[in-house]
């Protein structure tokens, strides 16, 4: 993903302060997100709630990678989640 993408749709960067691309979000097709499992930084949005905005856009998760957890004890932080549009998994 592009840097553009990146700024759009962010852990660090909720809902409602997505607004520096107008326009863009439409066209986007796919992103990989960091994913909170537990909460790592303030004011962060939780993995649900990330998820379901992402759904509400018409996006539908397609993978789920390992991003940060403790070796030690296994538990996971943080996961990259990748999401299509439903459209672009009809093609």
């Amino acid at each position: 993903m592009g840097n553009a993408q990146n700024q759009v749709i962010s852990s660090k960067n909720p809902p409602e302060r997505q607004t520096k691309l107008p326009g863009t979000l439409p066209r986007i097709i796919g992103v990989r997100i960091e994913l909170s499992v537990v909460k790592c930084y303030e004011e962060e949005p939780s993995m649900l709630e990330m998820v379901n905005y992402l759904y509400s856009l018409g996006f539908r998760l397609c993978a789920i990678d390992e991003a940060w957890s403790d070796s030690r004890t296994r538990e996971v932080f943080q996961v990259d989640g990748v999401f299509f549009r439903v459209a672009a998994l009809k093609e």
